[in-house]
């Protein structure tokens, strides 16, 4: 078996961007120690990190990523339920969220300058979209780290296909509600409050039940025309389903 390379502060800064200096800060906060150090004649040595080491530095980057601070992320490491994957999980779907927004702010950019180089009158609504685009990538699903946590354990119960399969099926749940809207059916009737108590089982595999993600997610989708759309939820949708429920 070969042996577990070993890694300088100076090339890991070189490779990563991380500076020598945070790593310094975490080394002597307890929240990333070496595995290893270098003898030297004056009783003290270079900092060697190792394989394990770098796994946690990624964990470390993630959650402060995710809104951590670093005595939370401390403390989450420490735990015994503590779940890398579901770290990861949860790392990853910001990061897509992030990218998405960043793309449709290019796209509202290139188009506004379009406009713009060929000297061409620029409509109040392309401002508009340009403005809203560009808040749309400062601000995105962020919950507070305890929040964060716990959904992230939660999502780790699931694999991909389980996730996949919720996917797959939201967009014809929502058809079917659709077409019942469309053919003006009683929302209270036992075929649409069976389609509400599935959109509300789909939610709650996504939120884990928890109230505060529940009305943070319900608040983004009604502000939001752009996910309502991804969705297919738009205000008539929800307060269909609203009125299945009995609210």
């Amino acid at each position: 078996m070969p042996p577990d390379p070993r890694f300088r502060v100076g090339d890991i800064a070189a490779r990563t961007g991380v500076s020598v200096r945070t790593l310094h800060h975490y080394d002597e906060i307890g929240l990333l120690r070496p595995a290893h150090r270098t003898v030297s004649a004056h009783g003290s040595g270079h900092r060697l990190y190792s394989v394990a080491d770098l796994s946690r530095l990624q964990q470390i980057l993630s959650l402060r990523q995710l809104g951590f601070t670093l005595d939370e992320i401390a403390d989450a490491l420490a735990g015994p339920r503590f779940d890398p994957l579901a770290v990861v999980r949860l790392h990853l779907a910001r990061a897509k969220e992030v990218l998405k927004s960043q793309h449709q702010l290019c796209d509202r950019l290139e188009h506004l300058a379009g406009h713009l180089e060929r000297a061409e009158e620029v409509s109040a609504d392309t401002f508009l979209r340009t403005v809203e685009a560009t808040i749309m990538a400062e601000n995105h699903f962020n919950l507070p780290p305890d929040q964060a946590a716990t959904l992230a354990a939660h999502w780790a119960q699931y694999s991909p296909a389980d996730i996949e399969a919720v996917q797959n099926e939201w967009p014809i749940l929502i058809g079917k509600v659709k077409d019942a809207m469309t053919a003006k059916k009683d929302p209270r009737s036992p075929e649409v409050r069976a389609l509400a108590a599935r959109a509300d089982e789909l939610t709650r595999m996504f939120t884990g039940g928890n109230a505060s993600v529940s009305a943070q997610l319900r608040q983004r989708y009604e502000s939001d025309p752009e996910l309502q759309q991804k969705a297919g939820i738009d205000p008539a949708v929800m307060a269909y389903l609203a009125q299945a429920r009995g609210e």
